[in-house]
């Protein structure tokens, strides 16, 4: 228990009383001291001659610095962890393209897969930036979902890397390899068979992917920032056009681990690696 003390003494025959301080005087912050029990008893009754006036006013002092300091010290903690949190989101929202979400991923999900040049450069930065950053480890909610992200926006890249080139300046588009062999491709069948895994592993992992961006605001607005992306809303995803129609639909994950996420994460992109060694179909990875 603390213990609020009179450094010059508040009343007659207390310690360190003589004074030319009046009573409003000797009441005020100037002349108080927080003291525990023990010390209390030391300065005020046991050995009150050891602790003159100027003393105590020196130990006030001394130990008000020190409480600044460490405060100042957590303040600039703060201040710094803040400024992490603040660049990733940030970076995130624009390497990622979250204001155009909807508009650049549909393609993926259409029959003429094909992606914009700036965008698939920009989830290449944000890859290397999220592969690179000094995480605080405050708020693993918001960390767990952007490295969830990141390990899946990697996958998407190399789906695209697969069977895309440049048509002009600006777009990747679908290569259909299974008409690339010639005049009679002998394997046609096998490879139109992959190639149609190929487009449905993009839309599952664009589909993925936004699940995991919509994860990402949740968090953000959760931890960090209620308004964050709260106007626009989720993300959604195209599929289409089919036989049936185009679908549109918010992809979402709840009630899951944030670790457990990411880990999920890291195993789909285990499964790709095994599934590009034996050739065995790469839409199989975002099945459960």
């Amino acid at each position: 228990m603390g213990y609020q003390c009179h450094i010059v003494g508040e009343h007659l025959g207390s310690a360190r009383y003589a004074s030319i301080l009046t009573e409003q005087e000797r009441n005020r912050y100037a002349n108080l001291i927080l003291l525990c029990g023990t010390h209390h008893d030391e300065i005020d009754k046991l050995n009150p001659q050891d602790f003159p006036v100027e003393k105590l006013h020196d130990i006030k002092t001394s130990h008000e610095l020190w409480v600044e300091e460490q405060l100042s010290a957590k303040d600039r903690w703060l201040e710094a962890q803040n400024f992490v949190y603040a660049h990733l989101i940030d970076s995130t929202t624009e390497l990622c393209r979250f204001n155009t979400w909807d508009s650049w991923i549909a393609p993926l999900g259409s029959p003429y897969v094909r992606i914009h040049g700036e965008v698939l450069f920009g989830l290449m930065d944000f890859r290397k930036l999220t592969l690179k950053a000094c995480l605080p480890k405050t708020i693993p909610q918001i960390e767990m979902a952007l490295l969830a992200l990141s390990t899946e926006i990697e996958l998407l890249i190399r789906l695209i890397n697969l069977h895309t080139e440049m048509e002009g300046d600006d777009w990747y588009v679908a290569v259909r390899f299974y008409k690339n062999r010639g005049f009679h491709n002998p394997n046609y069948q096998k490879d139109l068979d992959a190639f149609n895994d190929w487009e449905e592993a993009i839309f599952r992992c664009a589909e993925m992917c936004t699940k995991l961006a919509n994860l990402f605001c949740d968090a953000v607005r959760e931890h960090y920032n209620p308004v964050y992306f709260a106007k626009e809303g989720y993300f959604s995803v195209t599929h289409g056009p089919t036989s049936k129609g185009v679908f549109h639909w918010v992809p979402m994950i709840t009630d899951q681990d944030p670790t457990e996420i990411y880990e999920n994460s890291l195993k789909r992109y285990d499964k790709f690696e095994r599934a590009r060694q034996d050739e065995s179909k790469l839409a199989e990875v975002w099945t459960n």
